[in-house]
């Protein structure tokens, strides 16, 4: 479809979501204080399991940055009923199976998916993975050359440390800037009697819950299942991050590089607030999609970059909404120039009903796209857990995003796309920092 001008008609199936039918999320809590949570999806051949723990980077000591992530690698040495890294992965290896980890600023999940006559199995799995990890110092040991080589992997990949230099420099002194990866001095000085007291202090109960996504048939077992135990201690304080600003920020990594990558962005909501839906809304039109404003704009129009993308993060008490390419580092003052000025065009200018309407299609379409698989659906839900207990289906998020106005977006770029929370990150083999810093006191 071609669109010529802003009079263009398009024409979009208001019903488009309205017939799609999930079933409600069902929470059941067991006599150990676990909380599970239910999502059926009928017919399905496989079923997916995510166990999360509501802490992360964010939930570090001063000292132990990286401890989080270092927790998720070391649940994978070793546990009471397999004793080392082979017989784990066999455990689900011989099945077929897949299975993961991740870890974030605010929660870290376990996950697999099999097929559903070895649920069990795979339930026994990510159980006895977080309830009965051995931690022992051997193993932390040589798993510090593990984490490192992968901070290294990161420094020499730009493109991503951009991100971590952004993230510090908008939260600065709060614990939302901790890397996630660590340091290498931190990573260096970590302890295995920190790892132990990090696990103990945030691997609660009521710091964990489970999601499990699966047919009527496996979902009517559940109750005869052994779901492990958990210390029932009470969970530490989470900290309470505010977000200060009074002035443009720009912070400069210099690397020997053939690409600069650059980041230029604000603070955003946080995630229980409407305005993350709205701000989602509004970073996929500046450019979220290939037919947004950055993509045509800057990469299609002016040729300045391969890749640029526009997208938010919503956090408990904090939030970011950003743009990233990757320069020519002799267009660097051009491309800053030509973000910028799609800020300033989305605070000034209330969006079509045609760039509007296609971008909130594009979203749902993609949500939808985005829940297809059971390990999908999962962390779906298990995402909104992490913050609330009130969850909605993909459906519900998809009446959200219609609900969503031209008077909301251009009150919403007025209010985050503000001078005094502007944040810009670059690594580049050269900067001209008086010319940059100018633009961004301009803005």
């Amino acid at each position: 479809m071609k669109f010529n001008s802003d009079q263009t008609q398009t024409k979009f199936r208001q019903d488009r979501f309205s017939n799609i039918k999930f079933k409600k999320m069902q929470t059941i809590t067991l006599q150990n204080g676990l909380k599970i949570h239910l999502i059926e999806k009928p017919a399905s051949e496989t079923a997916a399991i995510l166990l999360i723990a509501k802490t992360g980077s964010a939930n570090e000591q001063p000292g132990e940055e990286g401890v989080a992530h270092f927790l998720e690698h070391m649940v994978f040495k070793g546990t009471k009923k397999r004793s080392n890294t082979q017989a784990i992965s066999e455990y689900i290896d011989q099945i077929g199976g897949d299975y993961n980890a991740f870890t974030g600023k605010e929660s870290t999940g376990f996950h697999c998916q099999i097929f559903k006559k070895y649920f069990d199995r795979g339930l026994d799995f990510i159980i006895d993975l977080v309830a009965n990890p051995l931690l022992r110092t051997v193993d932390f040991n040589t798993e510090k050359g593990v984490i490192l080589e992968e901070i290294n992997l990161y420094e020499d990949t730009p493109m991503n440390r951009v991100d971590d230099l952004f993230i510090e420099s908008l939260f600065t002194s709060t614990p939302l800037a901790h890397r996630i990866s660590g340091d290498p001095e931190s990573i260096k000085n970590l302890t295995a009697d920190q790892l132990k007291s990090f696990y103990q202090r945030q691997y609660v109960v009521k710091n964990i819950f489970l999601v499990i996504v699966a047919n009527q048939e496996i979902l009517k077992k559940i109750n005869r299942l052994n779901f492990g135990e958990f210390s029932d201690k009470e969970l530490s304080t989470i900290p309470v991050v505010e977000v200060k600003k009074s002035a443009p920020k720009m912070s400069f990594l210099k690397k020997n590089i053939q690409q600069g990558n650059l980041i230029i962005g604000f603070s955003g909501p946080k995630y229980q607030d409407r305005d993350r839906y709205v701000v989602g809304v509004m970073t996929a039109l500046l450019g979220g999609m290939m037919s947004s404003r950055m993509f045509i704009n800057i990469r299609e129009k002016y040729g300045f970059c391969y890749f640029i993308q526009s997208r938010k993060q919503s956090f408990r008490n904090a939030g970011l909404l950003m743009t990233q390419a990757g320069i020519d580092p002799k267009n660097l003052e051009q491309t800053i120039e030509a973000i910028l000025n799609e800020y300033r065009i989305l605070k000034e200018k209330p969006v079509s009903d045609r760039e509007l309407k296609k971008t909130q299609e594009y979203l749902k379409g993609k949500l939808m796209l985005s829940v297809e698989a059971s390990d999908d659906l999962a962390e779906f839900y298990g995402s909104q857990l992490v913050y609330s207990d009130q969850v909605k289906t993909p459906a519900e998020v998809a009446q959200i995003i219609d609900s969503i106005t031209k008077d909301d977006i251009i009150e919403a770029a007025r209010h985050y796309l503000k001078r005094e929370s502007l944040t810009t990150a670059i690594i580049s083999p050269i900067v001209d920092e008086r010319k940059i810093n100018q633009l961004l006191n301009d803005f």
